[in-house]
């Protein structure tokens, strides 16, 4: 077997191991176990790897070095012998998901050539591995975010990796690690229930932030993938997204329709609203550009869903009728993508330019009948506990300058490409 190719894939094993575990926590003591059976299987493959053997991660030299293998051999026999000890006595924390993660970013950064590289990767690792501090009853948002965002980010990098080795041939296991870390990245059912946690739990204007500026970034990244590789859109890709996609949608709709509080609701449709995105992106697949549409549905979601985010809560913190009502209808509106409100010209353009357009307009029905339940639940029978909505509330005059922001962008549309510069 030639070590091109197989070092990398042996190495960033145990973070794609690790991801699928974590779906594993309902049985405590099976997430240790099959971390130290991975553990095992992969210190007995490395004992085999020829010192010297070489690849490339991301265009970078990583080489098996004799004080390195040495390093990655303790550290997996340390993995082995503290998850066997947990599965007598679980860890009801992210250990055995963390500790694998961890090894992987651990064993690039020993091998790879590029010490900047290796820093990076190395704190990247040390983060990883606090995620295993402490045990509380249930990982919260942020934990899930930091867990998702780096088995992701390693899955996709060794995805390209793999691509690139193989050329114009293409690569099943590139194809399935860049799959895979598109779920993980844009929050895709059955990858994305981090994000609606993270909506729940976090501070809301960082998790806000988290939706409308990195969530952004990782669809850029999917893009250059296929632009890279354009292969990736002639196989089953774009359906697995689209699928993914509507699968998400339909998912956040139900859990904004049934959700007990504002802010849980409000994570709900924002996590729905960058589900959309996706079939904006497909017919961009292998582009040489970004569609401009694409371009303008990342910025025309800021203001409504600021405004869905920050504000839904803070006004039905407020105990009065008159505030939830006039809320509710704005938050209604800028969902729907009604006219006077930025969503509109996007989900228009949408519905006129992509190919099988009613399958779109489904997918922003499904939403918007989620959104509307959740109004009228809301509103007409608030629920009684408001405490963290009231911890967390914005001033009014706030949310008034965001809606009227919100109504003039959505009055005048071409603002957005011309903030854009596509005009």
């Amino acid at each position: 077997m030639s070590p091109f190719g197989s070092l990398v894939s042996l190495l960033a094993l145990p973070a794609v191991v690790g991801g699928l575990i974590y779906f594993l926590r309902p049985w405590p003591r099976l997430p240790h176990m099959l971390a130290a059976a991975a553990g095992v299987v992969v210190a007995g493959v490395l004992r085999s790897f020829p010192v010297g053997a070489q690849t490339e991660l991301i265009g970078r030299s990583l080489t098996l070095t004799a004080e390195g293998k040495g390093v990655l051999l303790a550290a997996l026999g340390a993995l082995v012998l503290c998850n066997g000890l947990l599965v007598l006595r679980p860890s009801l924390g992210l250990f055995a998901s963390s500790s694998l993660v961890a090894f992987s970013l651990l064993a690039l950064a020993s091998c790879i050539e590029n010490l900047t590289i290796g820093a990076m990767l190395l704190l990247a690792g040390g983060g990883a591995a606090a995620l295993s501090l402490g045990e509380p009853k249930r990982p919260t948002g942020g934990v899930q975010y930091l867990t998702a965002l780096t088995v992701g980010c390693l899955a996709l990098a060794y995805g390209a990796t793999a691509m690139e080795a193989a050329g114009e041939a293409g690569s099943r296991p590139g194809f399935v690690a860049v799959a895979a870390a598109s779920g993980l990245l844009l929050g895709l059912v059955p990858f994305g229930f981090w994000e609606l946690s993270l909506g729940v739990d976090a501070y809301l204007p960082a998790a806000a932030f988290i939706s409308l500026a990195l969530k952004p970034a990782a669809l850029l990244l999917v893009w250059r993938c296929s632009q890279q590789f354009a292969w990736l859109g002639e196989t089953l890709f774009p359906d697995l997204l689209l699928l993914a996609a509507a699968a998400t949608v339909a998912y956040c709709s139900y859990r904004a329709a049934i959700a007990a509080s504002a802010q849980e609701c409000a994570a709900a449709l924002v996590q729905g609203q960058f589900a959309l995105l996706v079939p904006s992106l497909l017919p961009a697949l292998g582009a040489t550009a970004l569609a401009p549409t694409t371009m303008i549905a990342f910025t025309a979601r800021i203001l409504p869903l600021v405004l869905l985010q920050l504000g839904w809560p803070s006004l039905l913190a407020i105990e009065r009728r008159a505030g939830q009502a006039v809320l509710a209808t704005l938050a209604c509106l800028a969902m729907a993508g009604l006219p006077a409100t930025p969503l509109f010209p996007v989900y228009a353009t949408l519905a006129l330019s992509l190919p099988r357009a009613a399958r779109f307009g489904g997918l922003v029905t499904a939403l918007c009948i989620g959104a509307g339940i959740a109004c009228a639940r809301l509103a007409l029978n608030p629920a009684a506990d408001h405490r963290r909505e009231r911890e967390q509330a914005l001033p009014l005059a706030a949310i008034a300058f965001v809606a009227a922001a919100t109504v003039a962008v959505g009055l005048h549309p071409q603002l957005l490409a011309t903030y854009l510069q596509l005009r």
